[in-house]
């Protein structure tokens, strides 16, 4: 796919996503404040499915209004309730270096309440077991998308880490700033290419495009080398070298 695609694909989907949130304030913060990158870039460079578009902040005070505004949202739609019946406790955390979901005793919560979609308590998103409720999530509101009263952009998964949202948004609470910040906690160099709401640019690494065009896994450390382990098999399978 060429790059001016991909920019207007990401450019659409980020601009459907904010038209989602109802409070004009929050939206307004965080508009120009949109970073995605990940894994969404290469997989539509050389022409896979994307699993999900994952979104960071540049500003820490837009990512705090934003975790509050989907917990809130997420509390009133989903509320999840102890084995006694009590409700479990949300809440948000501003601390000094990160914006921190807390779901008391849990962990983790998701929306809804088939099998699989208790909390799995915990985890945190990195962890394979966290990693496969993230995927189940998707598609368990990807098959709601026509149902009655199902928005689309609705929370459906939270962590301490990062707020999943239906229609494949994923919103990383974990990490801030710009993108060479934010790139500094990831573990292998082809999904460090970005896409920002400010300057509506795609910036394409060319040592990201390298490694992709050889299949090359070329790692840059980690804060979460044991996930890194978990990655670099999924990335095995898929065809690349290490």
């Amino acid at each position: 796919m060429k790059a001016k695609t991909i920019r207007s694909i990401i450019r659409k989907k980020v601009n459907e996503w904010l038209e989602s949130i109802e409070d004009e304030a929050v939206r307004t913060a965080v508009s120009d404040k949109v970073i995605v990158t990940g894994g969404a870039i290469p997989s539509m460079l050389i022409g896979e499915k994307v699993n999900d578009f994952d979104v960071y902040l540049t500003d820490k005070g837009a990512l705090l209004a934003l975790a509050k505004y989907y917990v809130a949202k997420f509390k009133e739609a989903s509320p999840q309730k102890h084995k006694d019946g009590k409700l479990v406790e949300m809440s948000v955390e501003d601390l000094e270096d990160r914006v921190r979901v807390t779901i008391k005793s849990q962990g983790i919560a998701g929306e809804g309440k088939s099998e699989g979609y208790a909390y799995f308590e915990g985890n945190e998103v990195g962890d394979p077991e966290s990693d496969d409720f993230v995927d189940r999530a998707m598609e368990h509101a990807e098959a709601q998308e026509n149902e009655p009263g199902k928005k689309p952009y609705r929370p459906i998964f939270l962590s301490a880490n990062a707020i999943t949202l239906a229609n494949r948004i994923q919103i990383v609470t974990r990490f801030f700033g710009p993108a060479g910040e934010i790139h500094k906690n990831y573990d292998f160099v082809h999904c460090t290419s970005h896409w920002e709401s400010e300057t509506v640019k795609l910036a394409l690494r060319p040592d990201a495009l390298e490694a992709l065009l050889t299949r090359e896994l070329v790692y840059i450390g980690s804060r979460y080398p044991l996930a890194s382990i978990i990655r670099t098999r999924k990335f095995l399978t898929r065809g690349f070298t290490c």
